[in-house]
C-alpha cells in the first residue's frame, strides 16, 4: 500500500510541473529547469545473453505497452547538466520455440524438456535513472551517463510445452505426454 502512495505522489508531482517549466535563462535562451511527463509505447521482452542461449527456431511476438513518468533536468553550466526520471513500465512477449534439454522444476524434480513450446513472458517495473549531461559547444549534441535503478512489481515467465518430451537427466524422454504441464519459471 505504501508503494501504491509514493506512486501516486511522484505521478502528482510530475504532472503538475507537466509543463516545461523555465526557471531561468540565460543569453542563448537555453532553458535552465525543465520537468515534465512522458507517455509512451514499450515493445518487447527479455532476451538471453550470450545470444547464442536463443533457440533455433525462435519465433517472437513482442507486445506493445503503455508507459509513463515524469523527467527532471537542470543545466548548471553551458556545457553541464543533471537529469532524473521516474518511469513506470510493463513489457511483455510471447514466442514459439524449438527447446532442447530446457531444465525446470516440475512438483519439486528437476526434469528436463526437448520439444517446442510456447513462451509467456511479462515484467511490470519502476525505473530510476540519474545522470550527468555533457553539452557540445552547439547545445544540440551531448553525452549522458550516469546510474540507473529498477524495482520489479510483478514477473511472470512461463513456458507451455506443445510436442515433445520431459526427461530425468538431459537427452532422456521418460515423460512423452506434456498436455498438461506447464514450466513456472517464476520460482526459479
Amino acid at each position: 500500500m505504501q508503494l501504491k502512495n509514493i506512486l501516486l505522489a511522484a505521478i502528482i508531482f510530475f504532472t503538475a510541473g507537466s509543463s516545461q517549466v523555465k526557471a531561468q535563462q540565460n543569453d542563448s535562451d537555453n532553458h535552465r529547469l525543465l520537468m515534465g511527463i512522458t507517455v509512451g509505447t514499450d515493445i518487447g521482452g527479455a532476451v538471453p545473453f550470450p545470444f547464442s542461449h536463443i533457440p533455433s527456431p525462435f519465433n517472437p511476438y513482442p507486445q506493445i505497452k503503455a508507459s509513463f513518468g515524469g523527467i527532471f533536468s537542470y543545466k548548471l553550466t553551458d556545457s553541464w547538466g543533471i537529469g532524473a526520471e521516474l518511469m513506470y513500465k510493463n513489457v511483455g512477449m510471447k514466442a514459439d520455440a524449438r527447446v532442447e534439454n530446457q531444465k525446470f522444476n516440475m512438483d519439486g524434480t528437476d526434469v528436463y524438456f526437448t520439444g517446442t513450446a510456447k513462451m509467456d513472458m511479462s515484467f511490470t517495473f519502476l525505473e530510476v535513472p540519474l545522470y550527468a549531461k555533457y553539452y557540445f559547444k552547439n547545445q544540440n549534441d551531448r553525452i549522458i551517463a550516469g546510474f540507473y535503478y529498477s524495482y520489479t512489481f510483478t514477473i511472470s515467465f512461463q513456458t507451455t510445452p506443445q510436442k515433445g518430451f520431459i526427461g530425468y537427466e538431459p537427452d532422456k524422454g521418460e515423460i512423452e505426454d506434456v498436455s498438461d504441464v506447464i514450466m513456472n519459471f517464476n520460482e526459479m
